[in-house]
C-alpha cells in the first residue's frame, strides 16, 4: 500500500523511549505511512540510531538518519527538520516529537482533516500547470481534476498552497477538546503567554509553538530552515508560512509530559529567539490585514 503521511520523529538522546514511540504509532495510525527517525547526534553514548536499525529490522516503514554532530553545543532541532523534510517523498509529513508527549491517535485525524476541503471542494490547485484533465488523477486524493484558469491562479505569492486545502494541521492544546496533561509548570505558563499573545495578533492558530502538526511537503520544501535553531524552528516555519499565506487549521490533541528520558527545551535559551519571532508574527498579521488577505 502507498504510503499517504510521513512520520518525522526528530531525536536527541532518546534511546529510552524511541521504541515505545515507535510502537504507540504502529499500534495507532492507521493511514499509510513512513517513520523516518533523524538523529541529532551530539554524543557519543547516544544510542538513538542503534536502538532504531534494530527495531527497523523487522519494520520496514521505519528509517533512520543521523546527523553526526559530535561536541556540538548549538540545538539541532533545526537541523533535524531540514534534513527530514529533504528525504521526504510522501504528499504529507508529520512532525512527532520522540518522547511520547504527542497523541498517536491525533494523526489519523489530521490527514482526514487536510483531505476535507479539498473534498468539498472536489478540485485542487496546482500551481504553475496549464489548465487541464488529469487522467490518472491526483497524487493526494486519487481523482480526477479539471482545473480552471482561476483555479490555477497564485494566491499572494504562495504558489506552492492549494487554494482549496489545507497546507497546515495542527494539533491544538489549547482549543475546545484539547488537554495538555502534566510537563514543567513554568514552561506550561511560557507556552500559553507566548500562544495567547500570538493568537490576539491575528495568527491563525491557537496552538503555533506545539511542533505536533502536519504540512503538505510541498509547502515545507520552499522555506528555508536555519539547521542551528532550537525548537522554535517549527514556530519559524510556521510564521514562514503564514507569510505566504498558507491556509492553516486547528484540531484537538492531548499533550503529556515525558515520562522517560531529559527534557531538551530551556525556557532560557529559547526567550530571545521566541521574543523574536512573535515580533516578526506581528508585523506579518498587520500587513496581511492592511491588504485583505487572509490564511483561512
Amino acid at each position: 500500500m502507498v504510503s499517504r503521511i510521513t512520520i518525522l520523529i526528530p531525536a536527541r538522546g532518546e534511546e529510552s523511549v524511541i521504541v515505545d514511540t515507535l510502537e504507540a504509532l504502529r499500534k495507532t495510525v492507521q493511514t499509510p505511512h513512513n517513520i523516518l527517525v533523524v538523529n541529532d547526534r551530539v554524543s557519543l553514548s547516544d544510542r538513538t540510531a542503534q536502538v532504531v536499525r534494530s527495531y527497523a529490522k523487522t519494520h520496514t516503514n521505519v528509517s533512520v538518519v543521523v546527523l553526526t554532530r559530535i561536541g556540538a553545543q548549538t540545538p539541532g532541532f533545526g537541523a533535524a527538520l531540514r534534513a527530514g523534510f529533504a528525504r521526504v517523498r510522501t504528499p504529507c509529513v508529520v512532525v512527532v516529537m520522540a518522547d511520547l508527549s504527542d497523541d498517536a491517535a491525533t494523526i489519523d485525524r489530521m490527514y482526514q482533516k487536510m483531505r476535507s476541503r479539498i473534498k468539498t471542494h472536489g478540485v485542487r490547485v496546482l500551481p504553475g500547470v496549464p489548465p487541464q484533465e488529469y487522467p490518472q488523477g491526483d497524487p493526494f486524493l486519487g481523482v480526477p481534476l479539471r482545473l480552471s484558469p482561476a483555479q490555477s491562479s497564485q494566491r499572494g505569492g504562495f504558489d506552492i498552497c492549494s487554494r482549496y486545502g489545507w497546507d497546515v494541521v495542527g494539533g491544538c492544546r489549547y482549543c475546545p477538546g484539547g488537554r495538555k496533561i502534566g510537563g514543567p509548570k513554568l514552561q506550561g505558563i511560557f507556552s500559553r503567554l507566548l500562544n495567547t499573545a500570538l493568537f490576539y495578533i491575528g495568527f491563525p492558530t491557537r496552538d503555533s509553538t506545539n511542533a505536533f502538526k502536519m504540512y503538505r511537503t510541498q509547502a515545507v520544501r520552499e522555506v528555508p530552515i536555519k539547521e542551528e535553531s532550537g525548537t522554535e524552528a517549527s514556530l519559524t516555519l510556521l510564521v514562514d508560512l503564514y507569510s505566504r499565506g498558507a491556509r492553516m487549521v486547528d484540531i484537538p490533541t492531548d499533550w503529556r509530559g515525558r515520562k522517560k528520558g531529559s527534557p531538551k527545551f530551556s525556557i532560557l535559551k529559547r526567550t530571545i529567539p521566541y521574543a523574536k519571532l512573535l515580533w516578526k508574527a506581528f508585523i506579518i498579521s498587520c500587513r496581511l490585514l492592511k491588504t485583505g488577505l487572509t490564511n483561512t
